[in-house]
């Protein structure tokens, strides 16, 4: 009788030992890291040959420490929580850096500086901060929302400031369709500022603070 009961309990054991190890040795979400264009890799330069080009220093993007992560922020409702699953290849803003630089660079009278270091001498700053850079989930959208000023060289005088925002629909809330409607996303608050900048600098124009 206690052999028996000793067999049983030692079955029990080893039922739950095989249990737990089930659980605990379950593999968790795999990692997938999306690509960001953020605009075209090369844009054509014909337009800038035998042109004076604005240089306009890019200073370093900012933004909330809750943005300032690689990991995808998916929003339900006014609830935010980074993905366990989905990270983007760099920080959005540095993603959006990268953007700026080609869209600022691929925009006829335009040059851009970056990085911007204390010895950089230029016309024209920007200043970005990102305020915005998440996946709602339903429906499924990416948000994406930058506010831009613009300075004179030393640093010292705003010249101008305004916020670019922008709702790209996903196909499906898996890392293919975040990928592409990021890109999107930036491809798009880049070459709008870009184009901005370049209204800007026509003659006449920067002459009041903030328009």
């Amino acid at each position: 009788m206690i052999h028996a009961r000793l067999t049983t309990a030692a079955s029990l054991i080893l039922a739950a030992s095989a249990f737990l190890g089930g659980c605990l040795g379950k593999p968790g979400p795999v990692e997938e890291y999306l690509r960001v264009g953020g605009g075209d890799a090369a844009c054509s330069q014909d337009t800038q040959t035998g042109k004076v080009r604005l240089a306009v220093a890019l200073r370093q993007v900012k933004s909330a420490d809750a943005l300032d992560r690689q990991a995808v922020m998916l929003a339900r409702g006014r609830v935010m929580s980074p993905s366990l699953r989905w990270y983007w290849e760099a920080s959005p803003c540095r993603l959006a850096e990268q953007a700026l630089v080609r869209a600022v660079n691929c925009t006829p009278g335009l040059a851009a500086i970056w990085p911007v270091r204390s010895s950089t001498e230029a016309p024209l700053s920007m200043a970005v901060t990102l305020t915005a850079f998440e996946v709602q989930e339903q429906p499924t959208v990416m948000n994406a929302a930058m506010d831009c000023q613009i300075w004179d060289g030393s640093g010292t005088k705003l010249l101008a400031a305004r916020t670019f925002s922008a709702q790209v629909p996903a196909q499906a809330l898996d890392a293919q369709a975040i990928a592409e409607a990021g890109s999107k996303a930036l491809s798009g608050l880049s070459g709008e500022a870009a184009q901005w900048v370049a209204s800007l600098s026509m003659p006449g124009v920067l002459g009041a603070p903030g328009k």
